[in-house]
């Protein structure tokens, strides 16, 4: 199974009608009344696949922890006054299930779309979920899309999310372009495992040789803890947002070699991603 291609941006909270500007630049469809979070997941989307070859019954399986936060804050907003009501457009647009619909109107495409948010690793069962379809033949291809909007406007926020650096939260799109077969790949999925404890995944890397490694934030943190090179661990951006594991991902994927990507939750399951390119 290959990586086909890739697609990353993050922003310092711009605003849905900043984001309708930049979808211009790609596409001449009209998105009214969506949601920042589906034109920042339309824009990725549509940028990752830009001038490539895809299959029209690709599947999408887009990735968030927080989903349409903004708009879900707007409407409680709205429900907490007791001289407003809900706007119907507000109303629809917290509901992240629209994503995929509009994502496969924006290419045109005909296969299953997933949306995902699981808590810590929601990119990750994305991922997991698009590299067991392709694998059991049931698809060809797949666009896997990590999707989630800065916090920063809302108070106090490192005491309600799990940001253990409590780094400042950005707007953050990234995708991948997964292909059963080889087209001149970026790289090469060699595997992807699931560990239920740490015991267990300390194991399994006393098997492995790599060149490159990135942690996420939770794994960063057991980094004496892990059987792991330190030196070969890369340095990641600073800037966070709720599904930052793809973000790194795809910053080690500059990188030539055999090369692991490590991400635990705070109970300690793992996920290990291995690369070749």
């Amino acid at each position: 199974m290959y990586i086909s291609t890739t697609f990353h941006a993050t922003f310092q909270n711009k605003t849905t009608k900043e984001y309708k500007q930049l979808l211009k630049e790609v596409t001449q469809k009209q998105f009214r009344r969506v949601s920042k979070f589906n034109i920042m997941a339309i824009y990725g989307a549509l940028r990752a696949l830009e001038n490539k070859q895809y299959d029209t019954n690709i599947n999408i399986y887009t990735a968030s922890e927080y989903g349409c936060i903004e708009d879900m804050n707007t409407v409680l907003m709205q429900v907490s006054k007791t001289d407003e009501i809900v706007m119907p457009f507000d109303f629809l647009n917290i509901n992240g299930n629209n994503v995929g619909f509009l994502i496969s109107e924006a290419l045109n495409t005909l296969g299953n779309n997933f949306y995902i948010t699981a808590e810590d690793v929601s990119f990750e069962k994305a991922f997991e979920l698009a590299y067991f379809d392709i694998s059991i033949d049931k698809i060809d291809e797949a666009l896997v899309g990590a999707v989630d909007e800065s916090l920063d406007y809302i108070q106090d926020i490192n005491s309600l999310i799990k940001n253990p650096e409590h780094q400042k939260t950005y707007d953050g799109t990234t995708w991948f372009q997964l292909s059963k077969e080889s087209k001149n790949p970026l790289a090469k999925i060699e595997s992807l495992e699931t560990f239920t404890n740490l015991e267990e995944l300390n194991n399994f890397l006393n098997t492995l040789q790599y060149d490159y490694l990135s942690l996420n934030l939770f794994a960063k943190n057991k980094l004496n803890t892990l059987k792991i090179d330190p030196s070969k661990v890369i340095s990641q951006s600073e800037q966070f947002f709720g599904t930052y594991s793809a973000m790194y991902i795809n910053n080690l994927l500059n990188y030539n070699g055999k090369l692991l990507h490590i991400s635990l939750d705070e109970n300690n399951r793992a996920y290990l991603f291995y690369f070749t390119k």
